[in-house]
């Protein structure tokens, strides 16, 4: 799933929802955005997420 600014995830998803169907999990992206949890307010309710984030390892 992806926003398009200034969309926000919540209205991603249901664009997604409208287009596509109900998703059973959602994915988030972090890329290089600060890691805070939840992720954008909750927005995915009750589904599963499966987290990707772009981080260097730690030393």
């Amino acid at each position: 799933m992806a926003n398009y600014p200034p969309e926000t995830y919540a209205a991603a998803l249901t664009r997604q929802a409208v287009t596509m169907g109900n998703p059973e999990t959602i994915r988030y992206f972090y890329g290089s955005s600060p890691l805070r949890w939840p992720p954008s307010g909750g927005f995915a309710g009750t589904r599963p997420m499966v987290v990707s984030f772009n981080r260097s390892p730690a030393r």
